[in-house]
């Protein structure tokens, strides 16, 4: 199917690199699938309330006044919705009293991760301040200690010897993934790059990838 070929020559592999990021967003190739849609990144908005926590997990960012709970744009779509996923299960695990997979909202339990959840809040189990400070710098991509706490809560209430045991220990590691591949992926490239704003634009991110890897 290729008729034509044309060499371009860029000064370093850096901006090599940053061009065929370039050509791929505006052309489109047919048989290329990475980098081609940077408009499918994720954001993910987490904002508490009085009776429930808002998640949503969109494409679009949200309204202006969401938007200092929404964090991103995430690229990987499996890693996202196992993460996000894993996330809602955990925070209601945290609020209610759960002993088994049959205790949680059918929704939180499908394959598929909802695009968004008013996720209940317990007012017997309100999250405590050390959870929220630490729920907050996870998702700021800033610390694992949320995880660390979590499975000291379940240890408390002796789940890990339930069923539900299985389910907390893999919700745990995709946690880890979504922090490992998103959630640090974005603070580290703000750390390198000197990024001053909290979002990354979703068309900006796989060139910051790119920059954040020639940086010294």
């Amino acid at each position: 199917m290729t008729k034509e070929i044309e060499i371009m020559q860029t000064e370093t592999e850096e901006a090599a690199l940053l061009k065929e990021n370039a050509l791929i967003r505006n052309q489109k190739p047919e048989f290329n699938h990475a980098k081609k849609s940077p408009e499918t990144y994720y954001f993910l908005t987490l904002k508490p309330s009085q009776k429930h926590s808002h998640f949503r997990l969109a494409m679009q960012l949200p309204e202006n006044e969401m938007l200092d709970f929404t964090y991103g744009a995430f690229k990987g779509h499996r890693t996202i919705r196992k993460g996000t996923g894993a996330l809602l299960r955990q925070l209601y695990l945290l609020e209610h009293d759960v002993n088994s997979a049959f205790d949680f909202p059918t929704v939180l339990t499908n394959k598929l991760t909802p695009l968004a959840y008013d996720l209940p809040i317990n007012s017997k189990y309100t999250l405590e301040n050390q959870f929220q400070t630490a729920l907050r710098k996870f998702l700021e991509g800033q610390s694992l200690d949320f995880i660390i706490q979590l499975i000291s809560h379940v240890k408390r209430r002796e789940l890990f010897g339930e069923y539900v045991g299985r389910l907390i220990l893999k919700d745990c590691e995709s946690l880890k993934q979504f922090y490992d591949h998103c959630l640090n992926r974005n603070y580290q490239l703000k750390q390198k790059l000197n990024l001053t704003k909290p979002l990354i634009p979703q068309k900006k991110l796989d060139d910051y990838l790119i920059r954040a890897a020639f940086s010294g």
